[in-house]
């Protein structure tokens, strides 16, 4: 459900159009909720975006995220990835946030989102969102001087067979990097010794794409970098999202929400608002830092 502030600012014939758990600032949203077996994939935001499916990958009811129904996206770590033609909605001005599910069922080098490819700053911009067996890593590379402008990481004790929650958002020029609802010390890829920054880092620029969004793979040109395991719920979002029920996955039926504002506590940045107080996201009266 959105809040008042989210919807007051909406023509009603694009309320109505708005497909279902969709929220109005998202650019992308895919949810895992076909047939087992099934190739078919939707873009369930307003923007609704083609979506391509290479190899084998597919919805499966092998496995399914906390909260988030009876089936997930099975990659098998050969050739398996989605694919979206570039669009300006990849590029990352402003606000954003990138989040998505996922089970790992190797640790190979995982790369589960990226816009972009190894080479991409050889003729164009691009990000990627990786994790492997022990961190997780946002970076953003251009193409002159060749070089990551953006190389943020920090550690995580990943297991296989286990699903975890991946986020990356920016608020007020802060990049954070967010796992299980718990920030992760970041470390500063692009200075020499790679030194220690914090949970938060200052990167107002605009984090362009010229690139295909691809899920699942860096590129389809074999570069290795490939996720072997499930994703779901893969979401992209430019500006603040206002929400009274939380998009991570999980509901009240699912996780604890103590003050009754319709985050769930392991998200909830402001524990004691008042119950029914409408409040963004994080948990917090929309303007509050």
């Amino acid at each position: 459900m959105k809040t008042r502030a989210a919807l007051a600012t909406l023509p009603l014939a694009i309320l109505l159009a708005l497909p279902a758990g969709a929220e109005v600032s998202d650019r992308l949203l895919i949810h895992s909720d076909d047939a087992d077996g099934s190739q078919v994939f939707t873009d369930a935001s307003p923007r609704r975006h083609p979506i391509t499916p290479y190899g084998d990958v597919a919805h499966s009811t092998d496995e399914s995220a906390p909260g988030l129904g009876m089936s997930a996206i099975f990659f098998d770590g050969d050739g398996d990835f989605l694919k979206l033609e570039p669009d300006p909605d990849w590029s990352l001005g402003g606000d954003f946030e990138i989040e998505l599910w996922a089970w790992f069922a190797s640790f190979t080098r995982e790369l589960v989102l990226a816009s972009g490819s190894r080479s991409f700053w050889l003729n164009g911009h691009g990000w990627s969102l990786v994790a492997w067996s022990s961190a997780v890593a946002f970076g953003y590379q251009q193409p002159s001087p060749n070089r990551w402008d953006l190389d943020l990481y920090g550690s995580y004790p990943f297991q296989l067979r286990t699903w975890y929650h991946l986020k990356v958002a920016r608020q007020n020029g802060f990049i954070r990097i967010l796992v299980n609802g718990q920030e992760v010390p970041l470390r500063d890829g692009t200075e020499a010794g790679s030194p220690l920054v914090g949970t938060s880092f200052l990167y107002p620029a605009t984090i362009r794409s010229d690139f295909p969004l691809y899920v699942g793979a860096c590129t389809g040109e074999g570069s290795g970098l490939v996720h072997k395991g499930f994703l779901d719920e893969i979401r992209i979002a430019h500006g603040t999202t206002y929400t009274e029920v939380s998009l991570t996955g999980c509901d009240s039926a699912a996780a604890e929400d103590s003050d009754n504002d319709g985050v769930i506590d392991p998200w909830d940045d402001c524990p004691d608002t008042p119950p029914d107080s409408w409040v963004d996201r994080h948990g917090c009266p929309p303007g509050c830092p």
